[in-house]
């Protein structure tokens, strides 16, 4: 079936008002996560940057191990725009006093990153998580949890993400997970695709 050009273009305009009026009735969070967002679209290296940023830095427990793959990623990714002055602030602290002191600086550093995508990435404690599910029900709204990570680095890691998906899946608030094949399987080969898909079946 083809679109006639004034179905589209009538289409088009009541898009554009229906982004004028919502554009007006967001709260100031909102408005941040939209600035955040518009940013990363303007240069896709920013998407890469925030993807490794989330995905690499925090797999261990050890401070000083985080800061090193911090100042690493800050390095490579210096050019990224996507930070306010403030953090771009906080950024150059951290690279020139705080990889000396990972012990206070790393925890710091989490604490306000989790604070500053809290409406993105939701706590994934059992009390905040529970809590947020049976809002978002009472509005009925469907909720799809998709755990942090990307690819595991070993079978020991694909099975701790396993047992995490398994334990979502007992939660009675949890009716919706995604689960990408790279997080529950760290052998994937593309050169061998029947046999991974037999390991990971």
């Amino acid at each position: 079936m083809q679109i006639s050009s004034t179905a589209f273009e009538n289409a088009k305009i009541l898009a554009t008002q229906w982004q004028a009026e919502t554009a007006q009735s967001r709260e100031e969070t909102e408005k941040k996560f939209h600035a955040i967002m518009k940013q990363m679209l303007k240069d896709p290296m920013n998407k890469v940057f925030l993807i490794e940023l989330l995905d690499q830095s925090f797999r261990s427990k050890e401070s000083g191990r985080v800061a090193d793959q911090l100042e690493y990623l800050f390095a490579k990714y210096e050019t990224t725009d996507i930070f306010t002055h403030f953090e771009k602030l906080l950024v150059w602290l951290f690279r020139h006093a705080g990889i000396y002191l990972p012990a206070v600086s790393v925890p710091l550093f989490i604490r306000y990153l989790r604070h500053d995508i809290n409406n993105v990435v939701i706590q994934g404690e059992a009390s905040p998580l529970s809590m947020h599910l049976q809002a978002r029900r009472a509005e009925q709204t469907r909720v799809n949890i998709n755990i942090i990570g990307e690819s595991v680095l070993g079978e020991e890691e694909a099975q701790d993400r396993v047992e995490k998906y398994i334990n979502a899946l007992k939660n009675p608030d949890i009716d919706y997970i995604s689960i990408k094949i790279s997080t529950i399987f760290s052998q994937i080969t593309p050169l061998a695709h029947q046999w991974s898909v037999e390991k990971i079946a």
